[in-house]
């Protein structure tokens, strides 16, 4: 495996140790986002937290990218 381009930062956390995936107790992803996008009554963000999130998504794995080409 010391010819691969995929690198394991940190220690792999399978449920069963192998296979099954773990983090069955951390909180559901998508109801994080929703709780923490979404503005007052359900409605969109006034903060435009959204499209903050996503242009640092974008500059977070450009990035990335980057450091992993040098």
């Amino acid at each position: 495996m010391d010819d691969s381009h995929l690198t394991r930062k940190v220690p792999a956390t399978y449920a069963d140790g192998v296979y099954m995936m773990g983090g069955d107790n951390r909180p559901n992803a998508r109801k994080l986002s929703e709780l923490f996008m979404k503005g007052p009554n359900g409605l969109g963000s006034v903060m435009n937290r959204t499209a903050l999130f996503a242009f640092f998504g974008q500059l977070v794995s450009s990035e990335i990218l980057m450091a992993s080409e040098s």
